[in-house]
């Protein structure tokens, strides 16, 4: 295929984050490509971050670093899209781990009318400890009527179209701290988001990040973003009336049951999303009904409601 030979750029903003800089290095070791690039948006760090970035930087050729003075992530995303060489950018985040093979994975998913891609994940706190897997919904509209809730499309996983997000209006301050969901409604309607099948994040829960210490900003924004832009309705109801074959599909990936229960809760918030009618969403407690009728559904439905609990009360933890 074509596209694995497609170069990517990989975007990084990074504020004091000198304690995470040799793991990213070796990730980026493994990960990248002679032909790939590193844009590192340094804005305005205090500890020895630009002494790092600065040293690497003499050694590799793949590197750029972005000096800026504190302008913030939406800024320091922005900029680093006008950095960037290639047509596909690869978001990385500097506390979180990754697959060393997430790029070829993603990059072999890219496909003429693909905008972004994701992929499965699942959380970690600062000492390594699971709390729990997410699986990506792998097909656009499923994907796409996923937006609704949010958490299956993460920022720090994504490998996405330039082009695409700059045609769309690239990131917006307006929408902080919910960016990414602006971001990711916008390019689903002008393209395909999918999904690779495969955990290659392990998203780090921890005090001090902005999904911790602005999350209750981050939900109300969410909402007005979710008002202001809105998904496609054709994604809802192409779902509801394909469902079968769509779960006949995940039955061809790992962890197919999970993949099934969290296209039920999408369904169902996104018919709430849109006050649809109390026929659709009997057809979706039908098909709900269904997998109940499975005990392993029932037990993957316990631990995916178990490990959310775990998630709620760490972040709860950073507050009390």
């Amino acid at each position: 295929m074509i596209q694995s030979y497609e170069p990517i750029s990989v975007l990084i903003p990074i504020k004091n984050g000198s304690q995470y800089l040799d793991q990213f290095k070796n990730t980026m070791t493994s990960n990248l490509r002679d032909f790939d690039e590193i844009i590192a948006v340094n804005d305005g760090s205090t500890d020895s971050t630009s002494d790092f970035l600065n040293n690497w930087k003499e050694s590799s050729s793949n590197l750029k670093v972005v000096q800026t003075n504190g302008i913030g992530l939406v800024s320091s995303l922005n900029l680093g899209l006008k950095h960037s060489s290639h047509k596909w950018i690869a978001r990385f985040d500097i506390d979180d781990i990754y697959e060393n093979d997430r790029i070829n994975v993603q990059r072999e998913l890219i496909k003429p009318d693909t905008v972004a891609v994701f992929s499965d994940y699942d959380f970690i706190d600062e000492h390594g400890n699971k709390y729990g897997l997410l699986t990506s919904p792998i097909l656009p509209s499923p994907t796409a009527i996923s937006l609704v809730n949010s958490v299956r499309t993460p920022h720090p996983g994504v490998l996405f179209n330039k082009d695409a997000v700059i045609n769309v209006g690239g990131y917006r301050e307006e929408d902080f701290p919910a960016e990414d969901l602006s971001l990711w409604l916008r390019l689903a309607k002008i393209g395909k988001i999918t999904s690779a099948p495969n955990c290659l994040l392990h998203y780090r829960i921890r005090k001090g990040s902005i999904s911790s210490s602005k999350r209750d900003q981050a939900l109300k924004k969410k909402y007005e973003v979710l008002k202001k832009i809105s998904i496609q309705k054709q994604d809802f109801i192409y779902c509801l009336e394909n469902i079968k074959e769509i779960f006949e599909i995940y039955e061809n990936y790992s962890k197919s049951e999970q993949r099934k229960i969290l296209l039920i809760q999408d369904l169902l918030v996104t018919n709430r999303f849109f006050n649809d009618s109390t026929i659709n969403k009997l057809k979706i407690i039908s098909h709900g009904m269904a997998l109940a009728r499975n005990p392993v559904n029932i037990k993957e439905l316990f631990v995916l409601n178990h490990e959310k609990n775990k998630r709620y009360k760490l972040r709860q933890s950073f507050i009390d």
